[in-house]
């Protein structure tokens, strides 16, 4: 074990929950939204913002704040029915990755460990559904912190949180742009899940088993 790391940051989607749709669900709802000159990551913050850093009552009221934000009509293009059954089938076929319960296991020996994600409210169920509760030592998710992972001051609430400084704390994700950068802005060290390796990035993972031996890196 490091001597140094004492947490361990996790993503969600795409690190150790898969949604089971392709395209991604941020990837059809742009094109449902009719955004197609905005730059993914623009659309990518501006959408999880709007949809998923306040508790909603149901989908429909997550998505009328969604069409005011990007100001287009919900009646066009069916977009409310398109974006509910997106939605909907990605948290009905979400599965973790083959690894994760091992992965997640053996490293609560040793690190305390977190689950930070950008998730709209209306996929909290997904918590018990996995037992993320008891699996994690604290679940920091947008719709109850009310920030998103590219607003630095929820890495700082979490080191507040946990006790510990950037220093011994490390950023397990799947994205370049909400993950690593988020973390490094920060000075937190970020760890690449790259499953399909294809990123350029020398700190980085192909899954969740090769972790602990890359944590513990010297770097």
């Amino acid at each position: 074990m490091s001597k140094k790391i004492k947490l361990i940051i996790f993503d969600l989607w795409g690190t150790i929950l898969e949604t089971g749709v392709i395209p991604s669900p941020l990837k059809q709802s742009k094109k449902i939204l009719g955004q197609f000159k905005m730059p993914y990551p623009e659309f990518v913050i501006k959408f999880e913002k709007a949809f998923m850093t306040k508790k909603f009552n149901d989908i429909r009221e997550g998505l009328d704040k969604i069409f005011t934000e990007f100001n287009v009509s919900p009646d066009e293009y069916n977009r409310v029915d398109r974006l509910i059954g997106l939605w909907n089938k990605a948290k009905i076929q979400s599965e973790l990755y083959e690894e994760t319960k091992e992965v997640l296991n053996d490293l609560k020996k040793d690190y305390k460990i977190v689950l930070l994600s950008n998730l709209p409210s209306i996929d909290e169920d997904i918590m018990e559904r996995f037992n993320f509760k008891e699996t994690f030592d604290e679940l920091f998710l947008s719709y109850e912190t009310g920030c998103i992972k590219c607003d630095c001051d929820i890495f700082n609430q979490v080191l507040e949180k946990m006790g510990v400084s950037k220093d011994e704390t490390i950023m397990i994700g799947d994205s370049m742009e909400s993950d690593i950068e988020s973390a490094k802005k920060v000075g937190i060290r970020g760890i690449l899940v790259d499953r399909r390796n294809n990123r350029d990035y020398k700190d980085r993972v192909l899954n969740l088993r090769e972790l602990r031996a890359k944590i513990e890196e010297v770097v």
